[in-house]
């Protein structure tokens, strides 16, 4: 089971990458302990894991950077780099 993390709608199929009502790719796994209830602790370490890390310092601190236009095309473009503040690399 999962929920959205945009508008909290609850997903019963584990196999959907996007929300079918907010189209978010944003979704947050549920952890159900052997009651059926739902487990806290680890759903929260499911969260903690999904932090983006620096693959090369393996530091937190990321700043997105936008592209302003592409050098193969010179059209502009939305696209956005990742880097790593602490160790200045692009990702």
């Amino acid at each position: 089971m999962k929920v959205c993390t945009k508008c909290g709608m609850v997903i019963d199929n584990d196999t959907i990458t996007k929300c079918p009502q907010c189209k978010s790719e944003k979704l947050n796994l549920i952890v159900r302990d052997q009651n059926g209830n739902i487990d806290t602790d680890a759903t929260l370490k499911k969260e903690e894991n999904n932090n983006v890390s620096c693959p090369y310092c393996g530091s937190t601190n990321i700043q997105l950077m936008r592209k302003k236009w592409s050098p193969l095309t010179g059209f502009l473009t939305n696209k956005v780099d990742r880097y790593c503040v602490n160790c200045k690399r692009k990702f």
